[in-house]
């Protein structure tokens, strides 16, 4: 079977607040998720994935 074949054709969902709502947020401004652990501060990433982080966020 298809995964085409499981899903319904037609309009797009235009209220996704039924269905997501009653999940925890992302803290807003945070690359971490809801329930990410705090386990390695941002100064003891390594170089590399600083730098990345820094480029994504620039324009923020």
């Amino acid at each position: 079977m298809d995964l085409l074949d499981l899903a319904e054709r037609g309009p797009a969902q235009g209220d996704l607040e039924p269905v997501f709502g009653a999940l925890d947020k992302d803290p807003a401004g945070s690359l971490d998720g809801v329930r990410d652990k705090a386990n390695l501060p941002a100064e003891a990433e390594p170089e590399r994935v600083r730098r990345d982080v820094s480029a994504l966020t620039a324009n923020n």
